[in-house]
């Protein structure tokens, strides 16, 4: 695997290229993006903070919208990394018919798009956690192990239902399902507290919970975030990706006969 990591990043210019095609295949410009990016983020904001606020608000001790914004972001994220490497094979069989190459770079890039998204994102919560006095202190630095997290987690996934949906049809419908189900077992718009204790493991195990908790101490709580939530973000994201990678590496060569 770590050949083939190197391989992978000799075609960097290609990974480039292709993210920059698929840039341009859903924005008009990086302006376009950007704009697109705050008016979704924050009206997504607005949407969950106006149907939930006034049920969640007391039940946690920093402004609700930056709740859900620390939340929402990595996992928007990830929502859009997995939904939208589905069919990336099935949309780019013409290039893997006709060149030999890394293969796990179609899915690569469509996550780096969603990566310059998340960035400008996380640009937007900037000034509303100025607003509201939260400053830039040493505990920001943790939100790097929630970055590093989501990333590995949504390209492990990516590879890993890209691949599959090649060979199987239904991975789409399933994903599609299984992100809506996650959306409501991970607590973005809600606290973990209130998870009735017969179900108190699911956020536990949930390396999305854990990656909102981890981004939610380090800019709001302002502390270093527990360490069961630090090893359950980083191991199953690490586990994912280096599942989705090796299966990746497993079908590539044949990956060309089946895709269409």
């Amino acid at each position: 695997m770590r050949a083939r990591i190197r391989q992978a990043f000799q075609w960097r210019h290609l990974i480039l290229l292709m993210t920059l095609r698929e840039f341009k295949r859903r924005y008009l410009s990086i302006g376009a993006a950007l704009a697109f990016t705050f008016v979704v983020s924050v009206g997504s904001l607005l949407v969950l903070s106006a149907v939930f606020g006034r049920h969640f608000e007391g039940q946690v001790s920093v402004p609700y919208p930056l709740f859900v914004f620390c939340g929402l972001i990595p996992w928007a994220f990830l929502q859009s990394s997995v939904s939208q490497s589905v069919d990336s094979f099935r949309a780019n069989a013409n290039l893997v018919r006709k060149i030999s190459f890394p293969r796990e770079l179609v899915p690569l890039s469509v996550v780096s798009v969603n990566l310059v998204v998340m960035a400008s994102s996380l640009a937007t919560l900037l000034p509303f956690l100025l607003y509201y006095g939260y400053h830039p202190n040493l505990a920001w630095l943790w939100l790097l192990v929630a970055i590093l997290s989501v990333v590995l987690l949504g390209t492990g996934l990516a590879m890993l239902l890209s691949i599959l949906s090649v060979h199987f049809i239904e991975i789409r419908p399933a994903t599609e399902l299984g992100i809506m189900l996650w959306f409501y077992a991970t607590p973005i718009f809600y606290p973990a507290s209130i998870v009735p204790p017969d179900l108190a493991w699911i956020p536990r195990i949930n390396p999305a919970a854990r990656i909102a908790e981890i981004a939610r101490c380090a800019l709001l709580f302002r502390v270093a975030p527990p360490l069961e939530s630090v090893l359950v973000a980083v191991g199953c994201s690490l586990l994912v990706f280096v599942a989705g990678y090796a299966l990746v590496l497993r079908l590539s060569a044949t990956l060309a006969d089946h895709v269409n």
